[in-house]
């Protein structure tokens, strides 16, 4: 599998958005306890991927 924006942006954009449901949501302790590493992964990806080529 090659790196490639074209899917890499989308995908930790996305653990970005789900880390902070994750955050929001009231039910599930374990969901909430693990949000900040989803986002933090999300976001050190993010920044990985915009580097990367089209």
């Amino acid at each position: 599998m090659k790196l490639s924006r074209a899917w890499m942006e989308p995908l930790t954009a996305g653990m970005i958005g789900g880390g902070i449901v994750m955050l929001m949501q009231p039910f599930f302790l374990f969901l909430y306890s693990y949000s900040f590493v989803v986002i933090l992964a999300g976001t050190v990806g993010f920044a990985v991927a915009t580097k990367l080529r089209d």
